[in-house]
């Protein structure tokens, strides 16, 4: 691995005890999606910032009776890409550099608390429903991945939306987003590495990395730094956005344990959604439980 020819965040999957045990390839972010419309029946604008997004989605729901903002709910390994952005964006995080758990900071209580004060401007359902939602024109703000464009171009042509990076903590930078990606590695009973490694050197090489994203639109873009803003990748307006977002776009700690440190983060913001806890005592209860399983 040449690390010099990957978006830095791109590589920590990859590497384990200093070590790299495979190739970044392809990645992929959320952005906010909003619809036009609704906004301008409410006489709201754009949202640069966390504050902004509130209020602008309160007064959807106010003046249109529509929903504001689609929550992800009880919605196993999807919920924690929402609620993720709006914690590094106010300065929070899951695990210290250290590898000590910090739900319970402050800025994740006020990224909960947003979050919730959020939904009750609008729906909590599941991912699948809320893109349904969204492109029905019920929603008005909606953090979502690149596959909705292509399924409001399917559903409803007629929509009037556009998309917009995540809002940041304040109009100096946008916000913070999730993002995943796809990696190619080989097992290590591999019975020809040689003929594997070239396979991958091909897979990865630009032309044949921007050639599979410009004909796979959900694939995202290369991991590559000089390829994941090729021009004919970002010809659509929208797509345009989400190679903008990945420059402030992160992973979730590589950690063995994430799967499950995950589950806890989840159900301690669904117990909040749905008002079984305060954000404060959920993230308490959440980092007791993930310092538990830890061990420290």
């Amino acid at each position: 691995v040449e690390p010099s020819l990957w978006l830095p965040w791109a590589l920590s999957p990859c590497r384990w005890n200093g070590r790299y045990y495979a190739v970044p390839w392809v990645v992929d972010t959320r952005v906010l999606f909003l619809n036009t419309s609704l906004l301008e029946a409410a006489g709201a604008s754009q949202p640069q910032t966390f504050e902004e997004l509130l209020r602008a989605a309160s007064a959807v729901h106010e003046r249109t009776g529509a929903a504001g903002f689609g929550a992800t709910g009880a919605d196993n390994h999807r919920l924690y890409k929402k609620i993720l952005p709006f914690m590094w964006t106010l300065g929070g995080d899951v695990l210290d550099s250290a590898g000590r758990c910090v739900l319970a900071s402050e800025a994740n209580v006020r990224a909960l608390e947003l979050y919730a004060a959020l939904s009750r401007t609008g729906i909590i359902d599941t991912q699948k429903q809320l893109d349904a939602a969204f492109v029905r024109g019920d929603v008005a703000f909606w953090p979502s991945g690149s596959w909705l464009i292509e399924k409001i171009e399917r559903e409803n042509p007629a929509l009037q939306y556009a998309a917009v990076p995540m809002p940041g903590r304040d109009r100096s930078a946008p916000g913070i987003s999730f993002a995943g990606g796809e990696y190619w590695a080989i097992a290590q009973k591999c019975t020809n590495p040689a003929l594997a490694r070239a396979f991958i050197r091909y897979m990865t090489a630009p032309g044949q990395v921007i050639a599979f994203c410009r004909r796979i639109a959900e694939a995202g873009f290369p991991a590559r730094r000089d390829c994941f803003t090729d021009s004919s990748l970002v010809s659509n307006p929208i797509k345009r956005v989400f190679a903008e977002q990945l420059r402030t776009a992160r992973m979730t700690p590589v950690h063995p344990r994430w799967l499950d440190i995950e589950q806890i983060l989840e159900n301690a913001v669904v117990d909040v959604l749905y008002g079984r806890s305060d954000a404060p005592g959920a993230l308490v209860q959440a980092q007791m439980k993930v310092q538990a399983l830890l061990g420290r």
